[in-house]
């Protein structure tokens, strides 16, 4: 029966692109009125349709949803990235094109998660997993995601496909909305709770990318080798979005590729990976050498994202801030001394700051991450990430050494 009713909507959508274009005042009267037919034909098992050359079934009310040709250079990434057995998050899963790509790459041992608070937009996802016979490889979670728990209000569109949002109706989306107060968590805390570790993480969350990634720190800065794709909608983010975005990005250790063709991938809409930062330290030989696994044994995850990957501290969250003793600041990972107390100055930032180092104690670099051009600082010694310098001291040196906390420790004098 199914079989025929996809026949028959073929023949159908064959005729109607003769008589009418996809935009017409007819053809928008005529489709949902169409598409609640074809619903009822094929009941639970909906009609067959191709996205990206693989075959799937579908509620028949949502098949404008789902293009032919969707997004090809991101299942390319998908198909360089996944192996069998792997573990996908997919956060704003919406109707489930890509959680339903990501079950098939990763097979019957794998798993797939998808977040999806709309309540009816979950419901219709959860027939597309059960159409496709997937349910024993994905899972969907009901749930929000963002850089705290708790709950809040979510502005989804009425027909429950789409862009959903939560704290206002998106300006982009239709202008018919619903709204309800969904459960909101993060993703450190879910893959935390649930011992899930994640080789593909995918974010189109409308305007709310720095707020999943907030709440995700401790999972991708212990997780070097995940894979982080956003669907990036920087027109929707809020004042001071851009700023966020770059102090996330320094706090996770990474950068932004794009993967479609936009001109900028931090300010442009479009698809972007996530990657470690490089830093030219790390091909450099240092008198203290030492395999990643050794510095992951001798440091804290916090310590090992920031010496060894280059990511950064939240401001204000590290005690040697209010450091006032007399005394030297050591690098936490090899203890070569590399500020002396009396060159340490409140700076206002939120991090500890030093108009200058002990001579020879540091080195830098050209940091070009994030589309900005930085002086990073690392330790002479062991080549660990510390911080940056910029030209905005105080006398007598004029400058400014920006050093996160968790990569220094402190000895009294």
């Amino acid at each position: 029966m199914a079989d025929a009713v996809g026949r028959v909507h073929g023949l159908f959508s064959a005729v109607a692109n003769r008589i009418s274009g996809h935009g017409s005042p007819l053809r928008r009267t005529l489709s949902p009125i169409y598409g609640r037919a074809l619903s009822a034909l094929s009941r639970e098992r909906g009609i067959g349709i191709t996205i990206n050359g693989e075959s799937f079934r579908i509620d028949p009310r949502f098949r404008s949803v789902f293009p032919e040709v969707y997004e090809p250079a991101l299942l390319a990434l998908m198909r360089d990235r996944l192996s069998e057995g792997d573990c996908v998050i997919d956060v704003g899963a919406n109707l489930g094109i890509w959680v339903m790509h990501a079950a098939r790459l990763v097979g019957p041992r794998g798993r797939v998660i998808g977040f999806e608070p709309n309540p009816a937009t979950a419901e219709t996802l959860r027939r597309h997993i059960k159409m496709n016979g997937l349910e024993a490889r994905v899972t969907i979670e009901p749930v929000a995601l963002a850089s705290r728990s708790g709950t809040a209000r979510l502005f989804g569109a009425a027909h429950g496909a789409g862009t959903s949002r939560l704290d206002g109706a998106n300006p982009e989306g239709a202008a018919a909305h619903v709204e309800v107060d969904v459960p909101v968590a993060t993703l450190d805390d879910y893959c935390g709770q649930m011992g899930v570790r994640p080789r593909l993480v995918l974010i189109d969350v409308e305007g709310f990318e720095g707020e999943v990634l907030e709440g995700g720190r401790r999972t991708i800065t212990a997780n070097p080798a995940m894979t982080v794709v956003i669907e990036m909608h920087p027109t929707l983010w809020p004042a001071g979005g851009l700023a966020r975005m770059h102090a996330v990005l320094d706090a996770l250790g990474r950068e932004m590729k794009g993967i479609s063709d936009q001109s900028d991938p931090l300010t442009t809409y479009g698809q972007v990976v996530l990657e470690p930062v490089r830093s030219t330290t790390m091909a450099e030989n240092f008198p203290v050498t030492k395999t990643e696994e050794e510095w992951r044994a001798q440091l804290t995850p916090e310590q090992f994202a920031v010496l060894r990957q280059h990511a950064t501290e939240r401001p204000g969250s590290c005690a040697l801030l209010q450091e006032k003793r007399a005394g030297t600041f050591k690098c936490v990972g090899c203890g070569q001394a590399l500020f002396v107390a009396t060159r340490k100055f409140e700076s206002g930032t939120g991090w500890p700051s030093f108009f200058d180092p002990i001579d020879g104690a540091v080195g830098t670099t050209v940091d070009r991450s994030h589309f900005m051009v930085r002086t990073e600082v690392h330790c002479s010694r062991c080549g660990g990430h510390l911080g940056h310098v910029f030209e905005d001291g105080p006398p007598p040196t004029g400058l400014r050494y920006c050093i996160n906390g968790i990569a220094l420790e402190f000895e009294p004098a």
